[in-house]
This record gives structure tokens, sequence and C-alpha cells, in this order.
């Protein structure tokens, strides 16, 4: 698989408020694959080649209206060639439903919006705000697919539904993420993060979830700094995702979700480092200080519990 790609960017300040930025890329993607598949099922034999190229652009707009506000404006559009794990992987993700291959697979294309509102106070406290939206053609989203005509085979001894990676014409993407950075003084800060994601897939009857979206997440952080010694007290957390939002491709590993989907859960870490002398420092962490049992969503494990990591760091 190689890749090529040229591109252009320009930027201007028009004045003190405004500035704009344009941009435009040309890539191309040739892949070309040999596969001696198993007997057993034959999904690829021979060569698979596909070449993709796409023209992609960006316009963007600054506008500083003073007093330490700050917005932004982005739009943009997006491609992605198929690689070979999208054209040649054969998974079973849940008993009963296999992926298989896909030659046949076309790029992915999407348009993008941004929108993003800042403002400091002070001097010291920033308070952050973003809008995305993304429109899909041609997804790229797991559906029921025929082998050979069939659209159920025998996998590893069971009957299984047959799925693979498939271009789908419409799709959407859109969310909101919010940050917030307190400079209490030279010493301490607080710094928050959270993001909401929503994304669906258009048919023919009701819109269907995407898959691989995560739940509300976030995280907040104290950071401390004395001279050789820097600290930070943090907590991870995210949302419920509940049955309604796991995608039916397979994907999300649904069978690994509570009757309720995957339940909300946070945890509680804290990592320091201490500069033994200008080239040799020490570090610790504590991850999981509360020793929550929590499984993040899509995993088929818990995450660990209770863990403590000590490292030392050298520079020459």
């Amino acid at each position: 698989m190689s890749g090529q790609a040229a591109y252009l960017t320009h930027t201007v300040e028009v004045n003190k408020k405004w500035v704009l930025s344009e941009g435009l890329r040309y890539t191309r993607v040739d892949l070309r694959s040999a596969f001696n598949d198993d007997v057993a099922y034959q999904f690829l034999n021979g060569t698979v080649q596909q070449t993709n190229g796409a023209f992609n652009w960006r316009l963007g707009a600054v506008f500083l209206p003073g007093r330490e506000w700050r917005c932004t404006l982005l739009a943009n559009t997006g491609f992605r060639a198929p690689n070979v794990d999208d054209l040649a992987k054969v998974f079973d993700s849940t008993a009963g439903r296999v992926i298989v291959p896909n030659p046949d697979l076309a790029p992915e294309r999407t348009l993008n919006l941004e929108l993003g509102l800042s403002k400091t106070f002070c001097r010291k406290y920033t308070v952050e705000l973003n809008a995305f939206h993304t429109w899909f053609t041609n997804a790229l989203v797991v559906a029921p697919f025929r082998s050979n005509g069939q659209d159920s085979i025998d996998y590893d001894g069971t009957p299984s539904q047959v799925t693979a990676l498939t271009n789908q014409d419409q799709a959407y993407l859109t969310g909101v993420s919010s940050s917030v950075q307190l400079h209490f003084s030279q010493r301490l800060t607080l710094t928050s993060s959270l993001t909401y994601t929503y994304g669906r897939l258009h048919t023919d009857s009701t819109d269907v979830p995407l898959d691989h979206i995560p739940p509300l997440y976030g995280r907040t952080g104290l950071q401390l700094r004395i001279k050789r010694v820097q600290g930070e007290l943090y907590v991870l957390y995210n949302g419920w995702k509940r049955l309604a939002d796991y995608s039916n491709s397979g994907e999300d590993n649904l069978q690994y979700a509570t009757r309720d989907g995957m339940p909300t859960w946070y945890t509680i870490n804290m990592r320091a480092s201490v500069a033994i002398t200008r080239n040799i420092a020490v570090q610790l962490a504590v991850e999981n200080i509360a020793d929550a049992n929590y499984r993040t969503f899509a995993s088929g494990v818990s995450a660990p519990g209770r863990n403590v990591q000590v490292s030392v760091r050298a520079s020459f």
C-alpha cells in the first residue's frame, strides 16, 4: 500500500479582527495485495488491486472581536481509501455473525463543519466550546452481505450470518465539546473537558446508530508545580451507553453490555514527578485509586483495577 499527496495552503490576516485561511490537497492511494486463502472458505484468492484519488479543500476563519473573545469557523472535506484490513478481514465479533472480505469497497468521503467559541477572563481563566458536524457519503459500515451467493455460512462450526464492510449512501456524526482552564496561580491549575458525540446511518426506514460512537466522556485534573516537583490529581469519567445507541452491526460488542447498556463509571488517579538532578527524574503514578470495577464501552474485559507505576527518566 502506498500513498502520495500534494497540498497548498494560504493564510491572510485581513485586519486585527479577521484571519482567513484556505487549503487544497490531492491524495492518491494505491493498494495491491496477493491472497492465498484457506481452502475451507475461499473468501479471497489471487490479487486485489485498487487505485483511489481525491481532491479535498478547507476554508477557515478566525474572528477576534476583542476583550479576549475568539470565534472560529472551519469547513473541509475528507477522504479515506480502504486499506487491507477493510478489504480482507475475516472476523467473528459475535457468535452467529461473521465479517467477510469485500474487495469492491469504494473510498469514504466526508464534509465537515466546525464552530468554536472561547473567552479568557482576567488572563487566567479560559472557557471554550466547540460544535462539529460531519456528513458521510459512501460511509464504510458493517452490513449484511453475501459470500458466494449465500447470506449465511458455517464458520468454525457455527451457523453464522454473513456481513462485510460495505459502502452506505449517507451517514452523519455530530457533537459538542467543552473545556475549562483555571490558572489560580503559577503553581496551581485546574483543567476540565467534556465531549458528547452522536452518529446515525440513514436507511430507508429509520436512522440507526453508527458503530464506535463513544458515550459522553470527560476528564478533570488539578495540577500542582513546586520547583522540582510536578503532580496531578485527575478524574476520568464516562456516561451511560444505552442499548438504543448500540450499532446493530456487532462492532460495538453488545454481548458484553448489561441489559441496560454500558453503565457510567469514573476513576480517580494521580501522578507525580520529582527532578532529582537536571538530567534524572523519578515518576510515580497511581491509577484507579478507588479500585473501581468498570468496563469501557465496546470492551470485552474489565479495565485494570488499582495499579501503580514507577519509572526513572534520564536525559543526556
